[in-house]
């Protein structure tokens, strides 16, 4: 018997020591395909994901070429080869269109839960609600790709890089294509027009600026303490065994960034639950997640971000698979604000 389920044991470490292994080689070839088409910030995240899936790779050659190739872009080159004055910018330009297109498709935001909380008592029809505050960022390796082409782009952009603005990612290398014709999904890329008095910080006047819709996140807002990003969820409880038991019923959306706080954050209601299902929630029986993610884009036509909630509606919609959603297990620390 000792002999069976040492076999057991072995097999199962070998399969699992397997599909890291393929799902490493699956992503470096990724990252090699792209890097052949001069997509180099699609490289990137394709290496960033292959550590990730194989971390004992950490010191092969594939991993040293993509320590090489982040160093290379926060020098201030696009991508491995030598650039005069004119195929620099040109490449910089390729760089960035490839990065706003890589995360239309890869949402770039990362979500952490806190503990759920009860709330009220409906004493007439037995049930009680629950609550929990969900904190909003950009995922580690969204964070990792942005540092390395910022690094890079702040080193080397000058006046005259027609559309690459000085406050990219947030405002996009699109705006002067968008501004011509109006088009708000290209290349991949899905954009957003900002409301007049949009802005990212206080000293950031970023009105009326086109910007990449899934870097838009936690920099317009309803009213100074009513965040308004441009991601949507909706979320579940379910047991050990992934049966749904609850889906949320209400959301209330809030920025505290202005008061020294962590920033943007939801807090999400689940109403109605039984006596029954309190049970399993107390017990601790119960996992949050997320069952649909989707990204507004397009153009606002208000001039005050306060009335944007009445044409929020008006704006499309790409949804995403939850699973692409990073959440975050580990503390605040590693959902991190971009520049």
């Amino acid at each position: 018997m000792k002999k069976i389920i040492s076999l057991i044991l072995t097999f199962t470490a070998a399969s699992l020591l397997f599909a890291q292994n393929a799902e490493y080689t699956a992503l470096v070839k990724k990252a090699k395909e792209s890097e052949s088409k001069k997509l180099y910030a699609s490289a990137l995240a394709y290496y960033y994901d292959a550590l990730n899936a194989d971390p004992s790779q950490k010191d092969s050659e594939d991993m040293q070429h993509y320590i090489q190739l982040g160093n290379t872009i926060n020098d201030g080159k696009p991508g491995f080869g030598e650039y005069d004055e004119f195929s620099l910018y040109d490449d910089w330009v390729v760089l960035l269109k490839d990065f706003e297109r890589y995360w239309t498709e890869n949402p770039p935001i990362g979500v952490q839960f806190e503990a759920l909380e009860k709330g009220n008592i409906d004493r007439a029809n037995r049930t009680i609600s629950y609550s929990v505050k969900v904190w909003y960022g950009y995922s580690p390796k969204a964070t990792y790709v942005v540092s390395k082409l910022i690094g890079g782009l702040d080193k080397v952009r000058r006046d005259d890089w027609d559309g690459v603005s000085y406050y990219w990612p947030h405002v996009s290398v699109y705006q002067n294509e968008v501004a011509k014709d109006g088009i708000y999904f290209r290349d991949g890329v899905a954009l957003f027009r900002a409301p007049y008095d949009w802005r990212a910080s206080s000293e950031w006047d970023l009105s009326d600026r086109i910007a990449p819709a899934s870097f838009s996140m936690g920099i317009i807002w309803d009213d100074r303490y009513n965040g308004k990003i441009l991601y949507e969820f909706q979320l579940a409880l379910v047991d050990e065994n992934g049966k749904i038991l609850a889906k949320s019923t209400d959301y209330e959306r809030f920025d505290d960034s202005w008061n020294d706080g962590y920033g943007y954050h939801d807090i999400y209601t689940f109403s109605g639950i039984s006596p029954e299902v309190m049970k399993i929630i107390d017990a601790g029986n119960i996992k949050i997640v997320i069952t649909k993610a989707t990204l507004r884009y397009g153009k606002t036509t208000v001039r005050n971000a306060d009335y944007l909630k009445d044409e929020w509606g008006k704006l499309q919609i790409k949804e995403y698979n939850p699973a692409s959603i990073y959440i975050n297990k580990k503390g605040k620390e590693p959902i991190l604000e971009g520049k």
